[in-house]
């Protein structure tokens, strides 16, 4: 099917389907299965859908992105679309099987109506018509179908033409069609009937390889045939005009080794595999094989390169029946060339006897060769008499230090070394250690730029030096070998910087500091013999701080210094009280003695409430806020905007803002549950676990602050429903965490305050205990406990015992939320290991809550951390 698609084909094959990873053999695959699914031909299958799109150029009105390869159409004549490429030729093929036959289809029908398709547009015949031999209008998936089967063979026989046009004449094969199927169409037996079986050929021949004799090659063919194709492969001599058959009847390929080169045919004899033949096709190519060529890949030398150190020359080669090597030596000096190993083995052994420039060399050749040589290769050497390995120096640096300067050389008798310094600045030698051992001593009066060195010589040479080697140095008056601050660099810390040195007399230590702010360097410290100074920073930057050295002998302002940059922040609670002051945070503006029927921490005066990107409001003035995509109602904002709306009304008497309250505190209502919860309808990550809560999740914030909007609403109304609300809410907000509340203890903190409740705003594991949070739900509490008692008078006050616990659990928990300078956020710093989270607006909002719980309480411990707390900020005017 390919082959004949990619032979006949006058356009391309669609971009779009291989850019979606649908090349033609996945197309045909897909089609192979589909027909296979059910029943039918897949050659006839694609050749109905080549014929349909017009070799996939399809028609304006049912075009590519239909995936309709039948020209199929709806009862109105509208093309239909397929959701899929696979869904269009699934469809296509099951029409073709219920045009052709009355046989059930064995997949699920694409289309309902799918029997409606068949009748209107295939063309199922009805018995009257049949009975009458009239025949319904032609289809494109007859006529051109039956012309097409005939395209599809290489060479169709005049047999088989007729036998198509007495089909299309006809409108009909009796002998293979159900009586109740239309005359115009085939069924699989008539069709096969009509292609004529599809002779043996060779399509293609090649071989694999070098073209070289002794190397492997691989002869490949392709052939087809009716019943799948067997494989026959020879070669022939020229030179002897000799037939060998390498490989018989078999698989597609046989492996050929060509013993000796010349011309050679090679070639293919194939038959069908149901064949009594002796073959049903051929072909043969020519090819030239060669020798091998001679090569050298490799030549190198391992040795010392110095006179009377054993040197191995090695080599590698490549020829036809293997190699040879013959190794050569050229002194330059003479011009005169000695072979060091005759015709044999891959490496030789040279030991030079003096030394001097020369080159290394090979011959090689095929072992069978009668030549001097077929190839060569040469390179170049240098041989001293001696040869330097190594030469170092180990020692301060410093004028006064004692260095020790070291050397390794080779030669063959045995090596003397003699030691040299060289002062640059006067640009004199002088010799340190005369020929004698690897190793001398140094003792530099002065600081500057120095050559230090050695010579070496052979014990047996009567020359001045056989080889040498230099190297430079700086020498200093003192040397600074580390400079580093001890402490993080946070404002009013004090940071100790150390410094170490060394000089010949003891060293001095300057420390300075530089603000690149400003540009200014000031000295903390003159110089002493103390290596270490204190620097406490006032204000954040970028700073230098650094040392200067001296020796203590020395008259000069400084031998040598270094600095190194720091930048300097403020520390956690240094950088919050800034951030505070910064953004004009105040918590005046919300410090009032609480009262349950007064304005809630003053909102009603503080808080207003705009529509924005992140917030709008419905048709009835409730707002939403967003969170992702969409916008979402908020019970904690709810509840605090029936509050301030509360708030307006007792100090402006609007009634307009007492029904925006009671329509704020309805909505609550709406929202709670049978649980009494107030649930969030939307997902929610928690920074300290990274989790992500999903749409449902619980707050005790939420319970607390709607027990403050529910008590004003029903000392407002007298409505009983808020009350019920109210007595739903309090029930969940001490349901314990484990069952699905929000009601914790304080074991996380510490086992033996596990007796002591808390509220959690954000459920966690293990606990965060969110301070604004659990104080927020004691004040809804505290609410809800005067509801009660004013109320109620009867019943069980839960409120209070559950708001009196509360108390008790913040007077043994304050202290975890202070960490010096400023209030935390929650106590992940003790339960998750983090650093604290502070914010700058929370702090205040703790300084309010303390106050307000205060001012109902009179409790000692909060009202000692209210005023701590605020003299924290208060400094800060």
């Amino acid at each position: 099917i390919i082959q004949y698609y990619e032979k006949n084909s006058p356009v391309t094959y669609p971009y779009e389907y291989v850019a979606q990873g649908l090349e033609l053999e996945k197309f045909v695959d897909i089609v192979i299965l589909e027909a296979k699914a059910e029943g039918v031909r897949a050659d006839i299958a694609f050749a109905q859908i080549i014929l349909e799109t017009n070799w996939f150029t399809f028609s304006q009105q049912a075009d590519i992105t239909k995936n309709n390869f039948g020209g199929l159409k709806d009862e109105n004549g509208n093309y239909l679309s397929f959701q899929s490429i696979e869904e269009g030729i699934r469809a296509n093929i099951q029409l073709l099987k219920g045009d052709a036959s009355t046989e059930s289809l064995n997949q699920e029908k694409i289309k309902q109506h799918l029997e409606q398709m068949v009748n209107t547009q295939i063309g199922v015949a009805t018995e009257e018509q049949l009975e009458k031999n009239d025949s319904l209008e032609e289809s494109n998936a007859t006529s051109l179908l039956n012309t097409e089967i005939i395209k599809m063979e290489d060479n169709p026989s005049p047999e088989a033409i007729k036998q198509i046009e007495d089909v299309s004449t006809q409108k009909q094969i009796s002998q293979n069609i159900p009586t109740n199927v239309a005359e115009q169409n085939i069924t699989m037996n008539s069709v096969s009937q009509v292609i004529e079986a599809q002779p043996a050929e060779v399509k293609t021949l090649t071989i694999d390889g070098t073209g070289y004799a002794g190397v492997s090659h691989r002869i490949r063919s392709y052939g087809t045939s009716e019943n799948g194709v067997l494989y026959q492969f020879w070669v022939k001599d020229l030179s002897e005009n000799k037939w060998m058959m390498i490989q018989d009847y078999n698989k597609s390929s046989a492996q050929w080794i060509p013993t000796k080169p010349g011309k050679y045919l090679y070639g293919v004899h194939i038959k069908d595999e149901m064949s009594s033949e002796r073959l049903d096709a051929h072909s043969y190519k020519e090819i030239i094989i060669k020798e091998i060529p001679a090569e050298v890949k490799t030549l190198s030398i391992e040795g010392p390169e110095y006179v009377g150190g054993s040197h191995r020359i090695r080599s590698y080669g490549t020829t036809t029946n293997g190699v040879v090597y013959q190794f050569w030596i050229k002194d330059l000096s003479e011009n005169k060339w000695s072979m060091i190993q005759d015709y044999s083995k891959s490496s030789a052994v040279w030991t030079p006897t003096k030394s001097g420039k020369y080159l290394y060399g090979v011959h090689i050749k095929d072992k069978k060769s009668t030549e001097k040589l077929e190839a060569y290769l040469y390179k170049e050497i240098t041989i001293e008499p001696a040869k330097v390995k190594t030469l170092s120096i180990d020692g301060p640096g410093y004028v006064g230090g004692s260095h020790k300067i070291s050397s390794y050389g080779t030669s063959v008798n045995g090596v003397l070394y003699q030691f040299w310094v060289k002062d640059l600045s006067e640009n004199k030698w002088s010799m340190i250690q005369d020929y004698s051992k690897s190793s001398a001593t140094w003792i530099p009066e002065n600081s500057g730029e120095y050559w230090y060195g050695v010579h070496i010589k052979d014990e047996g040479s009567n020359e001045k030096l056989d080889t040498h080697l230099y190297k430079r140095i700086t020498i200093r008056e003192a040397i600074i070998n580390s400079l580093a601050i001890q402490n993080k660099g946070y404002v009013r810390d004090e940071l100790k910087v150390n410094a170490g040195g060394l000089s010949a007399n003891g060293v001095l230590y300057q420390f300075w500091i530089k603000d690149l702010g400003e540009n200014k360097w000031s000295m903390i410290q003159d110089y002493s013999k103390s290596s270490s100074a204190v620097w406490t920073p006032t204000k954040p930057g970028k700073y230098l701080y650094g040392v200067h050295v001296k020796d203590e002998k020395s008259d000069k302002e400084l031998d040598e210094y270094l600095y190194i940059s720091i930048d300097i922040e403020y520390n956690i609670v240094d950088k919050a009280l800034y951030s505070y002051k910064e953004q004009g945070i105040e918590y005046k503006t919300r410090l009032q003695d609480y009262n349950v029927i007064g304005d809630y921490l003053n909102y009603g005066k503080t808080v207003k409430y705009t529509e924005s990107t992140k917030l709008i409001f419905d048709d009835n003035g409730i707002p939403k806020v967003k969170y992702g995509q969409d916008f979402y109602y908020n019970p904690v904002i709810i509840s605090q905007y029936a509050l301030t709306k509360y708030g307006q009304y007792i100090n402006e008497k609007g009634e307009k803002h007492k029904l925006d309250f009671l329509a704020a505190v309805d909505t609550l209502i709406e929202l709670q549950d049978e649980t009494g919860a107030f649930r969030y309808d939307f997902s929610w990550k928690y920074y300290l676990t990274g989790e992500t809560y999903k749409p449902g999740w619980v707050s005790g914030m939420a319970q607390g602050q709607a027990l403050n909007a529910l008590s004003r609403a029903y000392r407002l109304s007298n409505n009983p429903k808020y009350l019920k609300a109210g007595d739903k809410a309090v029930e969940f907000l001490i349901t314990p965490t484990d069952q699905g509340g929000t009601m914790s203890t304080l074991e996380n903190l510490d086992p033996s305050l596990k007796d002591y409740i808390f509220f959690e705003e954000y459920i966690s594991t293990p606990n965060n205990y969110t301070l604004n949070g659990y104080m927020f739900t004691l004040l809804g509490l505290y609410d809800w406990k005067i509801i009660t008692s004013e109320y109620r008078l009867e019943e069980e006050n839960l409120a209070e015992e559950y708001f009196e616990s509360g108390i008790k659990t913040l007077e043994i928990i304050l202290p975890y939320y202070d960490i010096g300078g400023f209030s935390a956020y929650d106590l992940g710093h003790f339960n998750f290991n983090k650093e604290p989270h502070i914010s700058e607006r929370y702090h205040a909002v703790h300084i309010q809550l303390l106050h307000a719980l205060d001012s109902v309480e009179s409790n000692k411990e909060l009202k000692e951390y209210e005023k701590l707390w605020r003299l924290y900020v208060d400094e800060l005017e």
